[in-house]
């Protein structure tokens, strides 16, 4: 699988079980909901800036948003 599906799946996860929209979240990153809507589809290269703004968000690991490298 690629990649971007995998972050896009454990964004989506982690999100889910915040239980927060996607706007919410957006709000919460300084993005847009189209960037996160485009991040959840696998759609978009998402930088390492907008990975720690989200390990920040969900108070988790990199390991958790990236999975195994």
């Amino acid at each position: 699988m690629k990649r971007r599906k995998i972050i896009g799946q454990n964004v989506y996860r982690l999100r889910m079980r915040r239980d927060i929209t996607q706007t919410e979240l957006a709000d919460f990153a300084d993005l847009s909901k189209r960037y996160i809507q485009k991040i959840e589809h696998g759609e978009a290269n998402i930088t390492i800036e907008v990975v720690e703004k989200l390990v920040g968000i969900f108070k988790c690991g990199w390991q958790d948003i990236v999975g195994d490298i």
